[in-house]
């Protein structure tokens, strides 16, 4: 799967996900965190999820921890999958840039890297292009 595939399916889970800013919020009835969306009057209808046993997830991280973590997850994913599909024409570009640049620059000889080279060299671009590669190596569904 692509990273372009599973940023699609991940706006399509997310159009069909609880909308709106989500909210991690201490249940003062129950003394349990809870994460959605926070249009209940009651803490305990089904559009809040108790993230309590949750922190038993791990070694690490309380059910506090791990639900504001989620809350804010959701609400950056948006931005971050606006982040991750500008990334991959930029990159094609920058290839282009490096393919023009790199004729005009070659030695008399005509020796000059190649763009697989020197893009190979640049630590921002092999950082982005291993981002993609993660991202296309998750399904957008639950592992």
């Amino acid at each position: 799967m692509s990273a372009s595939d599973v940023i699609a399916r991940l706006r399509e889970l997310r159009a069909k996900a609880t909308a709106g800013e989500w909210l991690a919020i201490k249940s003062p009835r129950h003394n349990h965190w809870k994460i959605g969306d926070g249009r209940s009057v009651y803490f305990d209808v089904c559009n809040f999820i108790n993230i309590e046993h949750f922190a038993k997830w791990g070694t690490s991280g309380t059910a506090e921890d791990n639900a504001k973590y989620t809350a804010a997850a959701m609400n950056s994913l948006p931005a971050l999958l606006e982040c991750a599909e500008a990334l991959e024409p930029l990159m094609r570009a920058y290839e282009d840039l490096l393919e023009d640049v790199r004729e005009r620059i070659a030695d008399p000889n005509g020796d000059c890297d190649d763009v697989e080279t020197i893009t190979a060299l640049d630590p921002r671009y092999r950082k982005a292009r291993a981002a993609l590669l993660a991202l296309s190596k998750t399904t957008g569904e639950n592992q």
